[in-house]
């Protein structure tokens, strides 16, 4: 009587998941490098494709444009910072600590992360209207909802959409600014997110005075 045959699960199909899952990894880190180093115009696909060591034909069969490529890279960039910290909704805290703290954790976002850093000067420079924009409400819908809110509490007479966008233009010169040690020395006394996001909220709620 002869001994019963085992039949061993197919593993093909599993093979060729993780596979995949490797190439679109070797696509977005290439591509990654590549954006923040030169912006979205100067690279090409084929540069890409040739980076991650794929096809042409092989990178559009993960990504349908170079833009899908691009966003794939932002929201990459951006993933596990944007849980915003419980401490900037505790109505016990003053609201000017909590937009303090919101700050901070954007920072931290920025500073801490190179790629993104670069990712986000770069859209900064040379904006497009046909791009896919790294400020884009869905991907900062929330924070942006929560600023406005802290800043409506503080002064609901004050314009929190300007409010907004001179902010943002003093998080990016005075992070930018640390690296011109030379031309601006004062700035290298802001040495933490903590004293960035201070120095900054105090600037667009109290001005220079």
């Amino acid at each position: 009587m002869s001994e019963p045959t085992t039949t061993e699960a197919p593993a093909p199909r599993v093979k060729r998941v993780r596979d995949a899952v490797a190439t679109e990894k070797r696509i977005l880190d290439t591509a990654e490098e590549m954006f923040a180093r030169r912006g979205l115009d100067a690279v090409t696909t084929k540069e890409i494709a040739a980076g991650a060591g794929v096809a042409v034909g092989a990178l559009y069969h993960h990504f349908a444009s170079k833009d899908a490529i691009y966003a794939a890279v932002v929201e990459r960039a951006f993933g596990g910072r944007s849980v915003i910290p419980p401490e900037t909704r505790d109505p016990a805290r003053p609201a000017r600590e909590r937009l303090e703290l919101l700050l901070t954790w954007y920072l931290r976002a920025l500073v801490d992360n190179e790629i993104f850093r670069g990712l986000l000067n770069r859209e900064v420079l040379t904006p497009r209207s046909d791009m896919p924009q790294l400020l884009d409400r869905g991907l900062f819908a929330e924070p942006l909802a929560l600023f406005s809110e802290i800043v409506d509490e503080i002064d609901p007479d004050l314009d929190a959409e300007l409010a907004m966008a001179s902010t943002f233009a003093l998080l990016f010169g005075l992070t930018n600014l640390r690296s011109l040690s030379g031309s601006y020395p004062a700035v290298q006394r802001l040495t933490t997110p903590e004293q960035i996001a201070a120095h900054t909220v105090r600037l667009v709620l109290d001005g220079l005075t």
